[in-house]
């Protein structure tokens, strides 16, 4: 093998191909060859941005493709060759670039499925997705009810920004949620009771997700608020109903994070669930009505919207 080489290399050299020298052995490769890479790159990355990975996955691609392509153009890359300008022959071939980085990342893989193997450490992503929904579930409860403390409060105060910075650090938690979900499917594949849990967790934070949404609104609200002009008599007329209806829906979301978290809703889940469900319908009538009765004002369309 280290003599074919040799003479393959004496070959070149006989055609007036030296080292540092490009010949192309496709004449369109000169014409075409590096636009051709760089359309390849852009379509690559394009693709990786557009994927649902997980970022580690889309960053990890992206690094990998632009370094490999790198050198693929780069024309001071060759063979490998000793002190004495020979080729090298196996120690060459195992010294590359692609053979080093294929087997350290094939060992470093065997060690990060192991190292998540390893009981009560908690590192595979399928053990993180009951605490990463029982944190997500307080959070948005928590700054729900503060902010409707904020709104039933007296003055506007310097609170408004604490509320603000607490709703826009969802943002990040559900983050880190969703690659979470996203990587226990490599975990469970879906499959048995792991990948019903898995599965029933990722529809919960979901909608989870659509409420952090919302959150966003009563942000710019709670900003915005003056407490001024028919506030006050305004918020008496509807207090009550208000601190009852989040009580009442933060028992909901409660209620579903709890069934899901275990892969099954049972039966007397489902019914404790429907039965809340009609308590927090309940709960919004009597709100609506509150709020027709303290804004005389407001048309009927208007006040239905939900």
């Amino acid at each position: 093998w280290n003599h074919k080489l040799n003479a393959r290399y004496q070959d070149l050299r006989s055609e007036a191909c030296e080292p540092g020298t490009i010949v192309y052995k496709d004449p369109n490769y000169a014409a075409y060859g590096e636009i051709a890479c760089l359309v390849d790159v852009a379509l690559v990355l394009f693709l990786f941005l557009i994927s649902k990975s997980s970022r580690n996955t889309i960053m990890f691609g992206m690094s990998w493709h632009v370094t490999w392509m790198m050198s693929f153009m780069n024309p001071s890359v060759g063979v490998l060759q000793d002190d004495d300008g020979d080729v090298m022959g196996w120690l060459g071939f195992l010294s590359a670039d692609v053979v080093v980085v294929f087997f350290t990342t094939l060992i470093g893989a065997v060690f990060a499925i192991v190292a998540t193997l390893i009981p009560r450490m908690g590192l595979l992503n399928t053990s993180k997705l009951h605490d990463d929904s029982v944190a997500v579930t307080h959070r948005i409860t928590t700054v729900w009810s503060e902010c409707t403390q904020y709104f039933l409060g007296g003055e506007r105060s310097a609170r408004r920004f604490q509320l603000e910075r607490q709703i826009n650090s969802i943002e990040g938690l559900s983050a880190d949620v969703q690659d979470h979900v996203d990587g226990a499917w490599w975990e469970t594949f879906d499959l048995g009771s792991w990948g019903n849990r898995r599965y029933l967790l990722k529809l919960f934070d979901a909608n989870a997700a659509e409420i952090r949404n919302i959150l966003q609104v009563v942000k710019k609200c709670v900003l915005s608020e003056t407490f001024k002009g028919d506030h006050h008599k305004f918020i008496e007329s509807v207090k009550s109903q208000v601190h009852e209806l989040v009580a009442v829906t933060a028992a909901l979301m409660w209620l579903c994070m709890q069934a899901a978290s275990d892969g099954v809703v049972d039966a007397a889940e489902a019914e404790q669930i429907a039965a809340q469900v009609d308590v927090v319908v309940e709960k919004e009538a009597a709100l609506l009505s509150a709020f027709r009765a303290a804004s005389p004002g407001i048309s009927n369309d208007l006040s239905d919207e939900q």
